[in-house]
């Protein structure tokens, strides 16, 4: 008898082990700098997900069966979604590392599109920390007087006073106060002050002179507010556009190769005869196609590439 109710027992509990079993779900801990969830503040700092417009949250689960997944929370129309996405546990370990090098400033976050967001939303991730003076001439404030002795912010209608701080993202926000309006401005160099001192303090040198300042620092542009951007700014964010040099390389590849086989088989049987044929003309031509599409693909980058970055840099500098 106590077999038969052990057996029974057994038998309606086994569904419902099987059910919790094929439901379980451990939730992944990608670093202890975020936790058990992304939240939006994470989100921007770390510059994850811009093409998730509402983004609320970000969880990563593994799954009963040794999967992994993404569960994004986000908004739409005033109305609370889900949605998962499969993820490998390479791309996990690689979130990690990024995480880790973004934390310890090894790297610097993505960019992210201002595309959805609201001007609140847009630098509602940006602590303001202590001032931060610029220099002995000017303390940690620009008042009217200053903007137009050392030519700063001469773009912003109305300016009464712009006063630095740091943040803890890296770099400096810049609180500009007009007649009408409060604007932000964020510099992620963390140069920039070392930059505005030379700047300031050198102002009467540097205006006549003003190529020996830029190549002291290396500046390649200058924002709207007259703050200048150097190129260690830019190489944070500058990534070749490796698909560019690539695809020139294999086109002047390409190119060369059918240069070569033109050459071979029109010129050289023209002269020499099929017998006397060879690959060498091939081999350099696709050679000089190769080296050339390369030089194009550095062009592209130099050119294309950069710039892009540089306007990516003003446009984040832009006051809002």
């Amino acid at each position: 008898m106590k077999a038969l109710f052990l057996f029974l027992v057994i038998a309606i509990l086994t569904p419902y082990s099987i059910a919790i079993a094929e439901d379980y779900e451990k939730v992944i801990v990608i670093s202890d700098k975020v936790g058990e969830t992304i939240d939006a503040v994470e989100r921007e700092r770390f510059g994850l997900w811009p093409e998730i417009k509402g983004f609320k949250s970000t969880m990563f689960l593994q799954l009963s069966d040794g999967s992994y997944v993404a569960e994004v929370i986000y908004e739409e129309n005033g109305e609370e979604k889900k949605t998962r996405t499969p993820q490998s546990e390479m791309s996990i370990k690689s979130l990690k590392s990024y995480i880790e090098k973004v934390s310890k400033g090894e790297i610097q976050p993505v960019l992210l599109t201002d595309e959805g967001k609201t001007e609140e939303e847009k630098y509602a991730s940006y602590t303001k920390g202590e001032l931060v003076s610029i220099s002995g001439k000017v303390g940690a404030s620009i008042d009217k007087n200053e903007r137009n002795e050392y030519e700063l912010f001469n773009n912003i209608p109305n300016f009464e006073r712009a006063t630095f701080y740091s943040i803890k993202e890296g770099g400096y926000l810049i609180e500009i106060k007009t007649l009408t309006d409060t604007l932000i401005s964020v510099v992620s160099d963390t140069k920039m002050v070392s930059i505005l001192a030379d700047y300031v303090d050198r102002y009467e040198i540097i205006r006549l002179n003003r190529e020996s300042f830029e190549k002291k620092w290396s500046i390649v542009s200058y924002d709207e507010q007259g703050i200048p951007i150097a190129e260690n700014e830019m190489l944070k964010y500058h990534k070749k556009l490796s698909c560019c040099a690539l695809g020139c390389g294999l086109g002047g590849g390409a190119v060369g190769l059918f240069t070569g086989i033109v050459i071979s088989v029109v010129q050289l049987s023209s002269y020499l005869g099929p017998e006397d044929v060879n690959n060498t003309p091939v081999f350099i031509g696709t050679a000089v196609g190769g080296i050339a599409g390369y030089f194009i693909g550095n062009i592209f980058d130099n050119k294309f590439a950069k710039g892009v970055t540089i306007r990516e840099i003003k446009k984040l500098r832009t006051p809002k």
